[in-house]
């Protein structure tokens, strides 16, 4: 319990796990705990939860859901359903914000491909929204540069169509770098 007060989780985690060692139920069920197993179960299960937060907030996804699975697998052993469908809902919440994230950026990327880039511009702003969430370095930076190159390809796609069609909106843009879109037409004369 020192260790939890102390906020020292991975000395917590290994104190209960010990403690369950020497109570004889680490590995199977039991039907009626003893109260100092139950109150061993309830211990290494609240580890097990702060645990799986703190790598959450760390952005630590891998071991997030180890935290997760070793939360359910005690919360299994308590025989505490309610603890378990708890242990379940948390790692069910885990996997629909990755999925939400990864869906979002293989949507981004397929429209991208296919040259739809308002629908791509969509999705990967989606993505790169929910990766701040993820709290993963790697995630947002594949979700940075996603957004810029979706983003580039509708700046390039508007400079080929204007380079085709206006040529005095184009000398404009080159001269004060405004979007092409907030131009006003403008009128060059020849003297």
């Amino acid at each position: 319990m020192l260790a939890e007060q102390l906020h020292d989780l991975q000395a917590a985690e290994s104190h209960y796990e010990q403690h369950l060692a020497l109570l004889g139920n680490t590995q199977q069920f039991v039907e009626t705990p003893s109260p100092e197993q139950a109150a061993a179960h309830a211990n290494v299960m609240k580890v097990y939860q702060e645990r799986a937060k703190e790598l959450g907030q760390a952005g630590d996804e891998e071991a997030r859901l180890h935290a997760l699975h070793k939360w359910i697998q005690a919360a299994e052993r308590s025989g505490d359903p309610a603890a378990l469908a708890q242990a379940h809902m948390q790692l069910g919440l885990a996997h629909q914000q990755q999925g939400e994230v990864y869906a979002c950026c293989n949507l981004g990327v397929l429209y991208y491909r296919q040259r739809q880039y308002d629908e791509a511009l969509t999705y990967c702003e989606r993505f790169f929204e929910a990766a701040r969430g993820l709290n993963d370095q790697r995630v947002l930076d594949v979700a940075r540069v996603n957004l810029g190159a979706v983003r580039a390809a509708l700046t390039f796609q508007d400079y080929v169509q204007v380079a085709d069609t206006d040529l005095q909106t184009l000398l404009l843009w080159k001269n004060v770098r405004m979007p092409f879109k907030e131009q006003n037409p403008v009128t060059l004369s020849v003297q």
